[in-house]
C-alpha cells in the first residue's frame, strides 16, 4: 500500500491523504471530474477538515465505497459509434469533408495543418518533426484556417496563444510551477506538452529568434526538457514535460535560417479564383443566416485517439526525394 495525495475539484481547499493502494489512486484520479453514482449521496460533512498542514482523512465509509469500486470505474471508453467512426478506413476524408464547412478549398494545406498536429499521438517521433510554419500575406485567411482546424481538435488536448512573448510560453505547462503550486505532488493529471498541440497565432520575431524557443521547438516529445529563462534580472529554471505540435501563423516575422530548419513551410492559394470561391461561400452564410457546426460525434472521437509508435514500411523509398545536397536534410 502507497500513500496518495489528491484534491478534489468540488472542494479545492481540501488535501486528502490516505493508505490506498496504487490501482485504487488511479481509480480516483479517474473520478476527480466524474462524481460516481455510489458517491452521490456522501456530502461535504463526510470528510474530515483540518486549516493546518496536518493530514487531513476521510470517514472509512468512503474510503469503503472507493475499494468496492472495479478497477475501470468511471474511465472513459468510446461508444459504439464513436469506435466505428475511429475504425472507417476513410477517416481523413471524413475529417477533411467536415473541415469543408469552415474552410473554402485549401484541401492539402488544412490536411497537411491536421496531420502535422495529429503527430502528438505519435509515441516515437524524432525532434522538431512535427513543426509547421504557415507563412502568408496578411488577409490571405491563415489565421482563420488554421483556426477552424484547431477548432476540431478535443479541448483538452490544444493550446492556443496569440501574439504571445517567450516568458508567457516558457510559464505555459511550466512542471515546476504547476508542481509548486500543487504543493510538489505529482500525477498523471498534471498539465504536460505530452499529446497536445500548440497553435501560436502571428508569431513575432521576439519568439521565433529567442533562444529558449528553439530549444522548446526541438524538445524531446517524451521526456522531461530543461532550460532556464532570465526574468526581471534573475535566472530561473524551467521544466516542460513533453513537446507539443506546434503550428503557428506568421506574416511579417522573419525567421532566421536555424528557426526555419526546425519549421517547414506550408503555403497557401493566393489566386484570384481561391478569392472569389470564398466570398461565394461568405455571401451563401450570409443569405441564409446559417451557422456552421462541426459534427460533434467525429470531433469527440478524436479525444479516444491514443499515443502509438508508428511504423513507416515504405520509408526506404522516400530517401531518393529528398535532396541530399543540403545537410539541412540530416535533421529535417
Amino acid at each position: 500500500m502507497t500513500e496518495g495525495d489528491f484534491t478534489k475539484s468540488n472542494f479545492p481547499d481540501l488535501r486528502i491523504n490516505f493508505p490506498i493502494s496504487e490501482e485504487i489512486q488511479k481509480q480516483i484520479l479517474a473520478e476527480i471530474l466524474a462524481q460516481p453514482k455510489e458517491l452521490q449521496g456522501l456530502k461535504r460533512d463526510s470528510y474530515i477538515f483540518v486549516s493546518s498542514q496536518n493530514e487531513t482523512e476521510l470517514d472509512h465509509d468512503f474510503i469503503k465505497k472507493l475499494r468496492e469500486l472495479p478497477l475501470d470505474y468511471g474511465i472513459k471508453k468510446p461508444s459504439e459509434e464513436l469506435l466505428e467512426i475511429l475504425e472507417n478506413p476513410k477517416l481523413l476524408e471524413i475529417i477533411d469533408r467536415e473541415l469543408d464547412k469552415k474552410i473554402v478549398g485549401e484541401h492539402e494545406a488544412r490536411k497537411t495543418i491536421f496531420m502535422v498536429a495529429n503527430m502528438r499521438n505519435v509515441e516515437n517521433l524524432g525532434k522538431a518533426t512535427d513543426n509547421l510554419m504557415i507563412n502568408a500575406p496578411s488577409g490571405t485567411g491563415k489565421d482563420a484556417i488554421a483556426e477552424a482546424v484547431f477548432d476540431f481538435i478535443p479541448d483538452e488536448e490544444k493550446e492556443e496563444l496569440i501574439r504571445t512573448t517567450p516568458k508567457v510560453l516558457a510559464y505555459t505547462r511550466n512542471r515546476k510551477l504547476v508542481l509548486r503550486k500543487s504543493g510538489g505532488y505529482e500525477d498523471e493529471n498534471l498539465p504536460t506538452w505530452k499529446k497536445s498541440a500548440l497553435r501560436l497565432e502571428d508569431a513575432t520575431n521576439e519568439v521565433l529568434n529567442d533562444d529558449s524557443f528553439k530549444v522548446f521547438s526541438s524538445a524531446n516529445p517524451n521526456k522531461i526538457n530543461k532550460g532556464k529563462i532570465v526574468n526581471k534580472g534573475k535566472v530561473l529554471e524551467i521544466e516542460i514535460e513533453g513537446k507539443p505540435s506546434i503550428i503557428m501563423t506568421t506574416a511579417e516575422a522573419s525567421p532566421k535560417e536555424e528557426q526555419l530548419r526546425r519549421y517547414p513551410i506550408c503555403p497557401l492559394d493566393e489566386g484570384i479564383n481561391q478569392t472569389i470561391e470564398i466570398l461565394k461561400r461568405q455571401s451563401e452564410y450570409a443569405i441564409t443566416g446559417k451557422v456552421i457546426n462541426f459534427d460533434s460525434e467525429v470531433k469527440k472521437s478524436l479525444f479516444y485517439l491514443k499515443r502509438i509508435k508508428v511504423k513507416i514500411p515504405f520509408a526506404d523509398k522516400l530517401v531518393k526525394i529528398f535532396n541530399p545536397q543540403n545537410v539541412i536534410m540530416r535533421t529535417h
